[in-house]
Protein backbone atom coordinates (compact mmCIF):
# COMPACT_ATOMS: atom_id res chain seq x y z
CA UNK A 1 0.00 0.00 0.00
CA UNK A 2 2.47 2.34 1.05
CA UNK A 3 4.57 1.48 -2.17
CA UNK A 4 1.82 2.23 -4.10
CA UNK A 5 1.05 5.71 -2.70
CA UNK A 6 4.82 6.51 -3.62
CA UNK A 7 3.74 5.51 -7.37
CA UNK A 8 0.80 8.19 -7.23
CA UNK A 9 2.70 10.43 -5.49
CA UNK A 10 5.77 10.32 -8.19
CA UNK A 11 2.96 10.05 -11.32
CA UNK A 12 0.84 13.21 -9.96
CA UNK A 13 4.60 14.96 -9.47
CA UNK A 14 5.20 13.73 -13.19
CA UNK A 15 2.41 14.95 -14.49
CA UNK A 16 3.16 18.74 -12.85
CA UNK A 17 5.96 19.08 -13.15
CA UNK A 18 6.32 21.17 -16.48
CA UNK A 19 4.54 23.67 -14.38
CA UNK A 20 6.76 23.72 -11.40
CA UNK A 21 9.79 24.13 -14.03
CA UNK A 22 8.49 26.94 -15.71
CA UNK A 23 7.35 28.24 -12.72
CA UNK A 24 11.15 28.36 -11.49
CA UNK A 25 12.49 29.67 -14.67
CA UNK A 26 9.62 32.62 -15.13
CA UNK A 27 8.13 33.62 -12.15
CA UNK A 28 8.93 36.65 -12.78
CA UNK A 29 6.61 36.81 -15.78
CA UNK A 30 2.66 36.91 -15.82
CA UNK A 31 1.65 33.56 -15.33
CA UNK A 32 -1.90 32.18 -15.53
CA UNK A 33 -3.20 28.34 -14.51
CA UNK A 34 -4.39 27.87 -17.74
CA UNK A 35 -1.00 28.23 -19.32
CA UNK A 36 0.77 26.04 -17.21
CA UNK A 37 -2.32 23.74 -17.55
CA UNK A 38 -1.16 23.51 -21.27
CA UNK A 39 2.58 23.09 -20.79
CA UNK A 40 1.20 19.69 -18.57
CA UNK A 41 -1.36 19.13 -21.42
CA UNK A 42 -3.87 18.35 -18.73
CA UNK A 43 -7.34 20.67 -17.80
CA UNK A 44 -6.96 24.12 -15.53
CA UNK A 45 -9.14 22.01 -13.10
CA UNK A 46 -7.08 19.07 -13.01
CA UNK A 47 -3.89 20.88 -12.44
CA UNK A 48 -5.34 22.69 -9.44
CA UNK A 49 -6.38 19.57 -8.22
CA UNK A 50 -3.39 17.58 -8.66
CA UNK A 51 -1.17 20.79 -7.98
CA UNK A 52 -2.70 21.12 -4.47
CA UNK A 53 -2.43 17.18 -3.96
CA UNK A 54 1.06 17.13 -4.28
CA UNK A 55 2.24 20.55 -3.11
CA UNK A 56 -0.44 21.54 -0.72
CA UNK A 57 -1.00 24.76 -2.22
CA UNK A 58 -2.58 26.15 -5.45
CA UNK A 59 0.21 26.79 -8.68
CA UNK A 60 -0.95 30.10 -7.81
CA UNK A 61 0.18 30.36 -4.48
CA UNK A 62 3.03 28.56 -5.35
CA UNK A 63 4.11 30.91 -7.51
CA UNK A 64 3.77 33.13 -5.10
CA UNK A 65 6.00 31.66 -2.74
CA UNK A 66 8.47 31.64 -5.53
CA UNK A 67 8.69 35.26 -6.23
CA UNK A 68 8.89 36.04 -2.45
CA UNK A 69 12.23 33.77 -2.30
CA UNK A 70 13.31 35.51 -5.01
CA UNK A 71 12.61 38.53 -3.67
CA UNK A 72 14.27 38.16 -0.01
CA UNK A 73 17.35 37.23 -2.00
CA UNK A 74 17.29 40.69 -3.47
CA UNK A 75 16.20 42.75 -0.54
CA UNK A 76 19.51 41.67 0.65
CA UNK A 77 21.54 43.67 -1.84
CA UNK A 78 20.81 47.28 -0.80
CA UNK A 79 21.59 48.62 -3.98
CA UNK A 80 18.32 47.85 -5.27
CA UNK A 81 15.04 48.92 -3.54
CA UNK A 82 12.08 47.54 -1.98
CA UNK A 83 9.78 48.52 -5.43
CA UNK A 84 12.57 46.97 -8.29
CA UNK A 85 12.54 44.04 -6.05
CA UNK A 86 8.87 43.84 -5.77
CA UNK A 87 8.80 44.31 -10.03
CA UNK A 88 11.68 42.54 -10.48
CA UNK A 89 10.23 39.27 -9.03
CA UNK A 90 7.05 39.80 -10.79
CA UNK A 91 4.32 41.83 -8.92
CA UNK A 92 2.89 44.27 -10.86
CA UNK A 93 2.25 46.83 -8.12
CA UNK A 94 4.34 47.73 -4.67
CA UNK A 95 1.05 47.51 -3.22
CA UNK A 96 0.72 43.97 -3.99
CA UNK A 97 4.23 43.03 -3.60
CA UNK A 98 3.77 44.60 0.06
CA UNK A 99 0.70 42.83 1.07
CA UNK A 100 1.80 39.54 -0.09
CA UNK A 101 5.07 39.50 1.31
CA UNK A 102 3.07 40.93 4.98
CA UNK A 103 1.12 37.48 4.41
CA UNK A 104 3.80 35.26 4.41
CA UNK A 105 6.57 37.00 6.38
CA UNK A 106 4.37 39.10 9.45
CA UNK A 107 6.50 41.91 8.40
CA UNK A 108 6.60 44.29 5.37
CA UNK A 109 10.20 44.34 2.41
CA UNK A 110 11.30 47.32 3.97
CA UNK A 111 11.16 46.34 7.88
CA UNK A 112 12.39 42.70 7.17
CA UNK A 113 15.40 43.60 4.97
CA UNK A 114 16.22 46.51 7.68
CA UNK A 115 16.29 43.39 10.45
CA UNK A 116 18.25 41.00 8.16
CA UNK A 117 21.21 43.37 7.35
CA UNK A 118 21.15 44.35 10.86
CA UNK A 119 21.25 40.85 12.12
CA UNK A 120 24.36 39.85 9.43
CA UNK A 121 26.46 42.96 10.95
CA UNK A 122 25.90 41.84 14.79
CA UNK A 123 26.43 37.82 13.67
Amino acid sequence: KLNENKNIVQSNLQIIAPAIQHISMYYMNPLTVPELAELCHISATHLRRTFKRIMNCSPLDYLQQVRLQAACVLLLQPDISVTEAGSRVGFSTDTSFTRQFKKIFQTTPGKWRFKMMNSEKAG
